[in-house]
């Protein structure tokens, strides 16, 4: 999936420099999909890990790194819960198309989603 990821964005990264230089054409069509549809999630799941083993603390004595801001895919009509452990502590958080939930109902996932977390961090 990780060679695929790569020349997906190896691709994309040609297309965007082409369209810049004004040289882009679009490819013709072609009779059959060129990929699989993805199956329909309600909830995407993005687990990191841990990103200590990245961000080498160390080698930097004179600056705190204590938090990290990361960027998610989450899709129109979706959610995504998105988890990684930085600089000694777990982070989790939840993206979701605003339009594409009641609120009440985003508020009491995320309660249950919290609420899980420290029964199972605390036990």
């Amino acid at each position: 999936m990780a060679q695929v990821r790569g020349e997906r964005a190896r691709a994309w990264a040609k297309e965007d420099d082409d369209k810049e230089r004004g040289v882009w054409k679009a490819p013709p069509p072609t009779s059959k999909p060129s990929a699989r549809q993805p199956s329909t999630a309600l909830l995407g799941l993005s687990l990191l890990g841990n990103l200590d083993g990245i961000y080498k603390h160390s080698t930097f004595p004179n600056i705190s790194l204590h938090t990290l801001t990361t960027g998610s895919r989450q899709r129109p009509g979706g959610m995504l819960l998105f988890g990684y452990t930085f600089a000694g502590k777990l982070w989790v958080s939840l993206g979701y198309d605003e339009n594409g939930f009641e609120k009440d109902t985003v508020e009491i996932f995320w309660g249950n989603v919290l609420s899980g977390l420290d029964e199972l961090l605390v036990s």
